[in-house]
């Protein structure tokens, strides 16, 4: 599993979508393993994050937030258009 989610976060940032670094790893076992770089700590320490789904009070079990949802919350959260932009349109 962890080589096609390597493959698929590949072709994410040449698509020119702004993601975490990850990596493909192996154990001593021979596990591969996938790993992506956290985004919620810097040197000053944690960035508390919220989910989108707890911040339009959706379900997080089953699919219920659209990208249009996406989109809209992503504005008045950042008041970037670079950010809204990042949103793909219609998922990967």
């Amino acid at each position: 599993m962890s080589a096609p989610k390597n493959k698929l976060m590949r072709g994410v940032r040449a698509a020119g979508i702004d993601m975490a670094d990850t990596r493909l790893f192996e154990t001593r076992k021979g596990n591969r393993l996938f790993a992506t770089k956290r985004f919620d700590r810097t040197a000053e320490g944690r960035l508390y994050m919220h989910t989108a789904s707890g911040l339009l009070n959706a379900s997080h079990r089953e699919p219920s937030v659209t990208y249009e949802m996406l989109h809209k919350l992503t504005w008045p959260m950042t008041r970037d258009g670079a950010d809204v932009s990042n949103v793909p349109p219609h998922g990967l």
